[in-house]
Order: C-alpha cells, then structure tokens, then sequence
C-alpha cells in the first residue's frame, strides 16, 4: 500500500511540474504579445505625431532616435518621399514611417499623406 501511495504521490508532482510549465509559457507568451500590440499602438501614435507635424510645416524632417517617450514605449517617425516599394511619390506626396518600441517589441506602420 505504501508503495502505491508513493507511486501516486510521483506521478501527481510530474502533473504539477508540467502543468506550472505550461502556465509560465503561457504567461509569457500573453506577455510577448501584449507588448506587440502595444509597440503597434505606439507607432499608429507615431504616425499620427507625424501626420500633426507635417500638416503644421510641410517640411518637417522626421523624428530620429531617441525619438519620442510615451507612457507605454516610445516612438521614431521618419519622412520619405518614397513608397514601400521603392518608387518615387508624386511631389505632392510624403510617405511617414514611425516605428515603435514597447519592451523590446518593435512594430512599424506608414502612412502616405497628400500635400495640396
């Protein structure tokens, strides 16, 4: 009987011990992607800053690092006159990359602005 009871004993603590695991990994990853969608929010953030900037002065340049802090990251915000792809924007064009960073979670968003 003892022998039983011990035997029950070991295979309840491997139970234990692997569903801890599985809880931190789960934890960890809610954590990753929490700050993902965080770093994504901070850059439509920096892309709305930049949007703001250059309504104001057209010929704004861009935000370079350490760019701005926020409460949750913090954010760049470059200026470019060219697409995603590489092709040349009409001169009433500016394309606005703002990129940001939330505990090491890095997002990127853009948005291309027209100029009357």
């Amino acid at each position: 009987m003892l022998i039983g009871v011990l035997a029950l004993l070991v295979m309840l603590s491997a139970f234990l011990v692997a569903a801890s695991r599985q809880v931190v990994q789960d934890t960890d990853a809610a954590t990753r992607n929490r700050w993902r969608q965080q770093a994504f929010y901070v850059a439509e953030a920096g892309a709305q800053y930049g949007q703001a900037k250059l309504a104001a002065d057209s010929s704004w340049a861009g935000l370079s690092a350490p760019g701005k802090d926020t409460k949750e990251g913090n954010f760049i915000v470059a200026v470019s006159r060219v697409d995603e792809s590489g092709a040349a924007l009409p001169a009433s064009q500016k394309r606005v990359v703002a990129t940001g960073t939330c505990w090491g979670a890095t997002a990127q968003t853009s948005l291309i602005l027209q100029f009357n």
